[in-house]
């Protein structure tokens, strides 16, 4: 999966679970993915929660200017 080119070797089946833990299950079924465990769903719902929190705090800070990549900051 393409996934896995995102993440080191040691880490590449991590990353795939992880990723399915973001489909729904009508698509891992579209996709063939398999459902991950209750432990890696829960973990990468925390980490999006975590993620979602930090950026609700940055974004209250009225001088925040997100460090974005050359590549995105061109897009703007």
């Amino acid at each position: 999966m393409l996934v896995r080119r995102f993440f080191p070797a040691p880490f590449g089946p991590f990353g795939r679970t992880a990723a399915d833990a973001f489909l729904d299950e009508s698509l891992r079924r579209a996709v063939g993915a398999r459902r991950p465990s209750a432990p890696v769903r829960a973990l990468v719902e925390s980490g999006m929660r975590l993620r979602a929190r930090r950026n609700r705090r940055a974004h209250a800070d009225p001088g925040y200017r997100p460090d974005l990549p050359p590549v995105v900051r061109d897009l703007a």
